[in-house]
């Protein structure tokens, strides 16, 4: 079976600052990858690129077989693809449902839309609670459960997540966690950028580090953690 999602030779930065060079990756159906590595490294950098934000300037992005590679990024949302950025950039003057129904801003179908507000709600039910109060006023938490429920009202294919549990408690990060595992077993295959290197090597089937912009290991889920530079440097010898 081919990957759901392939990246090739990939070169990418923003403006003239070439930030990841000759980048192999690839992500199954069904599959969480783990994208890990030193501030700097270049891990936003790849989801971005796949996403259409990073300006790509070698190599190709594939699809489902379909290059994806020059796609604008409501087109790739149209393919499937969808991007919770870091920080959880949500809309604070807007209701906990508005900001919902702007990911719905392609789907015209009010049955569907609904439905698929329903499947959030049904997820997130604090989101069901707090619907028609503004989103500011949800805690750190609750915000990243908004911005994933946002991307999820786009039925996505691939989810691309950038730092999901930035900021949050020790339990809120658990919880986060949980829910994109539960996603993968659900058929949505993720990729993660994370900064808690030891949380992500755990819940992902496969981990690419990344070192100044290129791939310097790649190793499947836990057998990592046992990997003596990943302890060392990751891990804080652990």
């Amino acid at each position: 079976m081919k990957p759901i999602l392939e990246i090739e030779k990939l070169d990418a930065g923003y403006n003239s600052l070439k930030v990841l060079e000759d980048v192999d990756m690839f992500l199954d159906k069904k599959e969480i990858v783990a994208i890990i590595g030193p501030n700097g490294a270049g891990k936003s950098t790849v989801i971005k690129a796949i996403f259409g934000i990073a300006n790509q300037t070698g190599g190709k992005i594939v699809l489902n077989g379909k290059d994806i590679s020059t796609l604008k990024t409501h087109e790739l949302i149209k393919e499937g693809v969808c991007y919770v950025n870091q920080g959880r950039v949500i809309f604070g003057d807007l209701s906990v449902k508005e900001n919902l129904e702007i990911g719905t801003r392609l789907e015209k179908d009010k049955k569907e839309l609904n439905k698929r507000l329903e499947e959030v709600y049904q997820r997130f039910p604090i989101l069901k609670e707090r619907a028609k109060e503004s989103a500011y006023t949800l805690s750190g938490g609750q915000q990243q459960m908004l911005a994933l429920g946002r991307a999820l009202m786009q039925k996505p294919k691939v989810l691309l997540l950038d730092e999901p549990s930035l900021g949050l408690s020790p339990k809120l990060q658990k919880e986060i966690f949980q829910i994109i595992k539960d996603l993968r077993d659900e058929g949505i295959s993720i990729m993660i950028v994370e900064q808690n290197a030891k949380k992500a090597i755990e819940i992902a089937d496969r981990t690419y580090l990344l070192e100044n912009g290129k791939v310097a290991l790649v190793g499947k889920g836990k057998d990592l953690l046992r990997n003596k530079k990943i302890k060392q440097i990751y891990l804080g010898g652990a």
